[in-house]
């Protein structure tokens, strides 16, 4: 996402084959966060995946990081577990799902 030749979103997303995607990475600008610029770069990604036949799109965040759990909630994913040391010893995820 570029506003003005400029580079102010960024959305990585990955076939997982069977209908079933996995999104990633989602980044924003910090000059546009809190502003619904992930929500909307977020709901694209899932109509876009939806018109392509995706059922399922799956992604993960650090379970220390209140505002990317709160995040992941607020657009609709479900809370479906966690990855121990996912990021390190000690550096829990938490899994979630969102139906396209």
């Amino acid at each position: 996402m570029e506003d003005q030749g400029k580079v102010k979103g960024v959305r990585f997303v990955f076939d997982d084959s069977d209908g079933r995607a996995w999104g990633w990475l989602l980044i924003i600008h910090k000059d546009l966060r809190d502003k619904g610029v992930g929500t909307k770069l977020f709901k694209y990604t899932a109509k876009k995946l939806k018109e392509k036949g995706f059922r399922k799109l799956y992604a993960e965040c650090s379970a220390e990081s209140k505002t990317a759990l709160n995040w992941h909630l607020k657009v609709g994913y479900k809370k479906i577990g966690t990855f121990r040391d996912w990021f390190g010893k000690g550096h829990h995820a938490i899994v979630f799902d969102y139906d396209l």
